[in-house]
């Protein structure tokens, strides 16, 4: 893929995104979500963080862990549904 390719795929401009491939550059985390949306990875892939494991955890509604509602959100309920992957590590990008 050149410049222009991702460039159009993403939004961002040839001359930034020739600083971050000469490591000139670091992205925010919007470019940074552009760039694995359009390398069709997971934002953690990109900066090495990205542990790949041959198992899949399911977290059953009675193991999930509950958040406390937010103010002004009375009658939501929020619950994690994914724990945790190895050594601590949790891709936080949807």
């Amino acid at each position: 893929m050149t410049l222009e390719d991702l460039s159009n795929k993403t939004g961002l401009t040839k001359s930034f995104l020739s600083k971050l491939e000469r490591g000139a550059s670091v992205p925010s985390i919007a470019s940074a979500i552009k760039l694995a949306q359009a390398y069709n990875v997971a934002v953690g892939d990109l900066i090495g963080e990205g542990k790949k494991s041959s198992t899949v955890t399911i977290v059953r509604r009675k193991d999930r862990t509950p958040f406390e509602p937010t103010e002004g959100k009375s009658g939501s309920r929020h619950e994690a549904i994914t724990s945790i992957l190895g050594d601590g590590i949790i891709e936080a990008f949807i």
